[in-house]
C-alpha cells in the first residue's frame, strides 16, 4: 500500500483530532457544571475552568490546523476531521455515560474505511 500522505502527517492530523476532541469534551464538562439559565450562564460559563481549557485547545488545534496545511494537500487532511465522530462518541461514552447504538458504531466504521480510502493511492 501506497500511502499520500507521510507517518508524521498521519501522527499530525491524529494529534490534531484529539485536540478537537478534546475541547468538546472539555465543553461538555464545561455544561454540566452550569446551575443556573439566565444571564449568569455567560459568566459561569466564560469563568469556568473547563471552557478556557477548552478555548485553550481549539486555539492550539487552529494553530496545528495551519501547520498541518502548510505540509499536507487540503484534500489530504480535510477528510481526517471526520475522526471527531469516530472520537467524541465513544469518548462520550466512557466519560458522560452516554450510549452508543450498533447503528451508530456502523456508521463510524464506515467513516474509519472512507478516511482509509483518502489517503491510499
Amino acid at each position: 500500500m501506497n500511502s499520500s500522505i507521510t507517518l508524521i502527517q498521519l501522527f499530525h492530523l491524529i494529534i490534531y483530532a484529539l485536540l478537537l476532541s478534546c475541547g468538546q469534551f472539555l465543553f461538555k464538562f464545561a455544561a454540566l457544571k452550569i446551575e443556573t439559565s439566565n444571564w449568569q450562564v455567560f459568566f459561569q460559563t466564560a469563568l469556568n475552568q473547563y471552557t478556557i481549557i477548552g478555548f485553550l485547545a481549539f486555539c492550539l488545534s487552529a494553530i496545528m490546523w495551519l501547520y498541518i496545511l502548510k505540509t499536507t494537500p487540503l484534500s489530504t487532511a480535510y477528510p481526517f476531521m471526520a475522526l471527531g465522530f469516530l472520537i467524541v462518541p465513544i469518548g462520550s461514552f466512557f466519560f458522560f455515560n452516554e450510549s452508543l447504538s450498533i447503528n451508530y458504531l456502523i456508521g463510524i466504521s464506515l467513516i474509519v474505511i472512507g478516511i482509509y480510502f483518502t489517503i491510499i493511492k
